[in-house]
């Protein structure tokens, strides 16, 4: 992978990606939607604990 020094930048990125992959899955596939939110909350949560995980990471060095 290509090292990026705006981490922030990089991990809206990520987080935009996975949205509009489920926004077209959801929208193809109605029939899983229910599970959207719940893939949501997820992607968020870790996204939200792989910041706080690399910050701490970066603290320590």
């Amino acid at each position: 992978m290509v090292k990026v020094k705006d981490k922030g930048l990089e991990g809206r990125m990520h987080v935009f990606g996975a949205i509009v992959l489920l926004a077209v899955a959801a929208y193809y596939l109605p029939f899983l939607t229910k599970y959207f939110w719940i893939v949501t909350l997820l992607l968020i949560v870790m996204g939200a604990y792989m910041m706080v995980y690399e910050d701490n990471d970066k603290d320590k060095k």
